[in-house]
């Protein structure tokens, strides 16, 4: 099971809902109840479910077309795609990187 809390914004619980799927697809973490206080640790398996949330949440496929024709405007795409603008800030860091 994964819990979200419903006091979080939308694209919050559907970022925690991403980044726990994760968890469970990557690391061995079945069965294991975990809660974390702390948005900002920074370990090497936080960073990974992160990442895969980013990417589940916002393929590259889909936005290298919207910023040909929109540009990279960051509120706009987040809206778009229903991510934190700071998600957006860090795909469209990844596809400048591409």
């Amino acid at each position: 099971m994964i819990w979200v809390k419903v006091a979080d914004s939308v694209v919050r619980r559907r970022f925690t809902l991403a980044h726990e799927l994760g968890h469970l697809l990557l690391h061995d973490t079945q069965g294991i109840a975990f809660r974390d206080n702390n948005r900002f640790s920074g370990g090497p398996e936080e960073r990974d479910a992160n990442s895969f949330a980013g990417q589940l949440l916002v393929p590259l496929w889909m936005l290298e077309p919207l910023v040909l024709g929109l540009g990279p405007d960051i509120t706009g795409l987040a809206r778009i795609f229903r991510v934190s603008e700071s998600v957006m800030r860090i795909r469209l860091a990844t596809l400048d990187a591409t």
